[in-house]
């Protein structure tokens, strides 16, 4: 049986793309398993944060429907 401690792991081993893997199936078992109260206290995940943050653009360009549907 596993020790069930909290533990420190070295992700610096891994590539990249294989810790935001790992990363992202951290947070998947924190929302299946640990109760929402204590996930909120979660650290969120990069790409939560970029989603919860506003696209800030310098104008707004508008155009009317025939403009979005010329060829």
């Amino acid at each position: 049986m596993m020790n069930t401690s909290p533990m420190a792991l070295d992700l610096s081993v891994l590539p990249e793309s294989v810790r935001i893997q790992l990363m992202d199936f951290y947070d998947f078992l924190l929302t299946k398993y640990v109760a929402q109260p204590q996930l909120q206290e979660v650290k969120k995940h990069r790409f939560a944060r970029f989603l919860n943050e506003p696209i800030k653009v310098k104008q707004v360009q508008t155009f009317t429907r025939e403009e979005l549907h010329e060829r």
